[in-house]
């Protein structure tokens, strides 16, 4: 099982979940299955194709997710997978 993790920015999106776990061989099985539960991350977080929006970091076990090829390699039964939300200042 893989477990997302999110940033306190986009609870308002899961329903106040700090984490989600769900089954998923890929990323893309799991964005789809983080998708179905949490449909609102569509728009402010994600694209319509689960393409995470610009200002938006998407790692699998601490590596950047940046390719359909990362969206694809088979996930560890234990993958953690993290959404950040870019920090701007000046």
């Amino acid at each position: 099982m893989a477990v997302v993790h999110f940033p306190r920015q986009f609870m308002c999106y899961t329903k106040q979940h700090k984490t989600y776990t769900t089954e998923g061989s890929c990323v893309s099985d799991v964005l789809n299955n983080l998708i179905a539960r949490f449909p609102g991350l569509v728009g402010p977080v994600f694209t319509e194709d689960l393409h995470p929006l610009p200002f938006v970091g998407l790692f699998i076990d601490g590596k950047p997710v940046t390719s359909e090829h990362d969206r694809s390699r088979p996930l560890e039964s234990n993958a953690q997978l993290i959404l950040i939300n870019a920090v701007a200042g000046g």
